[in-house]
């Protein structure tokens, strides 16, 4: 069953993110600011549910009918404040899952707090994830158990 997800934020990750989606047959609607980005990912997926618009302004959210949404990925890259205020608008909303991408620690924490169902910090993941591939390579995955107390 095809499911509906909304993408803010069409960079590297973003755009990763609707080429996946796309790919898995379901349906999404990609959000950004800046409209060259939009045509350029419109041209590479024909078909695909994009639209440029600034969604940090509370009303644009509600008027693309996000609260019908099954989820929401906020994966604005360079800009802390918008991707807080996004993902706290979704939430607002009634959107019932959202994953948000933070660029530290704290940014981290604040997304937490504003209601982010699930946080990632990809170079960080990566970072780690990484690290151990480097230090066991006959070890084809990894899979953290969580951390034991001392």
């Amino acid at each position: 069953m095809s499911k509906q997800f909304a993408v803010i934020g069409m960079g590297r990750v973003g755009t990763s993110l609707v080429r996946t989606l796309d790919t898995l047959g379901h349906d999404y609607l990609g959000i950004d600011c800046d409209e060259e980005r939009i045509q350029d990912l419109a041209a590479e997926l024909p078909g695909a549910s994009l639209v440029t618009a600034d969604a940090t302004e509370g009303t644009v959210l509600r008027d693309l009918g996000l609260e019908s949404f099954d989820g929401a990925a906020v994966v604005v890259g360079n800009n802390d404040q918008a991707s807080v205020l996004v993902t706290l608008i979704l939430k607002d909303l009634g959107v019932p899952v959202v994953f948000a991408r933070a660029s530290s620690e704290l940014h981290a924490r604040v997304l937490e707090r504003v209601g982010a169902d699930h946080v990632v910090q990809p170079e960080r993941e990566f970072g780690e994830a990484l690290a151990h591939r480097i230090a066991s390579p006959g070890i084809q995955d990894y899979l953290d158990l969580g951390r034991t107390r001392r």
